[in-house]
This record gives C-alpha cells, structure tokens and sequence, in this order.
C-alpha cells in the first residue's frame, strides 16, 4: 500500500459528497465564484475572509506550502515528497472547515486561491472531490495592487530572492503556477478538473455559469438566477494603460502561460 493512503480522508463515510475547490493566483477574482457557490446552496465555510476565503485552510497553507514549494520546485510534485505531517495538518483543516456544516448543507466545498498549491495532496485525500481552475490574464495579476502571491511563495518555488513589488517575479509567478496546475488537473483529475477564464465569465457568463453548473453537478439551478453576480471588475486589462516596453518583457517571461491560456497568439 502506498504510504499516503493511510491519511486519506473517507469523507463518505462521514455523510459528506464529493466537495467542490476553487483556487487561482491571488487576485484572478474567485470571490465571483464563492458568491455563486453560496448561491447554489454550498457550504463553504463558517469562518471566511471578505474576499470569501475559506479561513480554515489558512494556516495550514501559511505553514506548509512553502516547505513542499522549496522541497519540490513545483506544483506538479510526487506524494512521496510530501512529509506525511502535511497530509495530516491539511486534514485537520478539512476537518475544522466542515465542523460547522449544517446538516441541511448537502453540498460543500470551499474557496481559498492558495488550495491550487495543495492539488496534489487534496486529490490524494479527496479522489472525488472537482477543482475549478481560475485564471486571469497575467499580466493583469503582475500589475494588482495585490502582490501576496510572490510576497509569499516566488522565493520558496524559484529559490531566487523577491523583490517588493516587482511585476516580473509577479507574471514568473503566474506562469509557472498555473501551467503547472493545469498539468496537474488535466493529467490527474481529468474531467474532475474545470478551467474558467475570469474574461470568459464577463464576457459570456450565462454560457460559463451553465459550464460551471454542469461541472458541479448542479441541476436544480439555473444559470440566469447567478447572472447578477457577474459583474466585469474595472481593473479587467489594466496592462493595456502600462508602459508597452514593460508589457512586452512581461509578455515574454510569461508567454508559455498567456499562449496556453487563450492570452497571446501562439504564432
């Protein structure tokens, strides 16, 4: 028996469905999608954020993403590089996350962007649960007032040192963490795994939301009744007003991304 399946959490066995996870860089606007979970009737936590962040999960993220970032060097890395005493504090979150469900509450899951980090070790611990994928385009997140990602994690992943604010390590960032999340998603969880571009749901949100809803497994709500909940954030293509010799540099540090993502032509 593999190691790690000794930790695996049987959430069924406790009367709990399959969860649904939503993580993203920081800043990719997945408080839309915590509101339209609520909204569909999930519970997503008793202790949450303004911006909707499932706090129960906060320090076990604070406490070890970083050590398995410095470890691995990815997002993408093996269970057997994972110290078992990770899979143990992420299931005591899990366990502090639900404990105030109610028993109404058929469907749960949480939102917290840094639960990207975590993939490998939520999939190991959750085989059923589905992860939404959310992504922005970087160079949007390189210019955010909210540079918490880099902040916290550029240097355990790059093993480089961060300078404040610097929308290079920014887009460095992104690029990475999500080319390899959706690595992660599409090669391990399959049609568990749901990629949604933050400018798809502005720009056509009763056809994303009706994708969302399908994802989810979610029938008795309609896409029309999650419509005022979509509302185009002012600071969507922000790059377009910044320096183009700046743009382009950050264009070309996160190009495999921004290809791969729907962002830059590939040609």
């Amino acid at each position: 028996m593999i190691w790690w399946h000794k930790y695996r959490w049987k959430q069924t066995s406790a009367g709990l469905s399959a969860p649904l996870v939503v993580g993203a860089t920081g800043g990719s606007g997945t408080r839309l999608f915590q509101q339209m979970m609520d909204a569909a009737g999930y519970y997503t936590g008793s202790d949450l954020n303004e911006p909707g962040d499932a706090m129960m999960l906060e320090p076990f993220v604070n406490e070890y993403i970083n050590p398995i970032l410095q470890r691995t060097g990815t997002l993408d890395y093996a269970l057997e590089d994972v110290p078992g005493r990770s899979m143990k504090a992420l299931i005591k979150a899990l366990q502090r996350h639900i404990a105030d469900k109610p028993a109404d509450k058929a469907r749960w899951g949480w939102k917290h962007p840094r639960s990207y980090y975590a993939l490998p070790m939520l999939n190991a611990l959750l085989p059923d649960m589905r992860f939404v994928h959310v992504v922005r385009d970087g160079r949007d997140i390189a210019f955010s007032s909210n540079q918490n990602p880099p902040t916290k994690h550029f240097t355990a992943l790059f093993g480089e040192h961060y300078t404040q604010d610097c929308p290079r390590a920014a887009i460095r960032l992104w690029d990475k963490c999500n080319r390899e999340v959706a690595a992660f998603g599409a090669r391990e969880l399959q049609d568990r795994y749901l990629r949604v571009n933050l400018e798809d749901m502005c720009a056509q949100p009763e056809a994303e939301i009706a994708r969302l809803l399908a994802f989810a497994g979610v029938e008795d709500v309609q896409p029309d009744a999650l419509l005022h909940l979509v509302q185009k954030p002012s600071s969507l293509g922000r790059w377009k007003h910044e320096d183009s010799a700046l743009v382009a540099q950050l264009e070309a540090l996160g190009r495999p991304a921004l290809a791969q993502f729907g962002y830059l032509s590939t040609s």
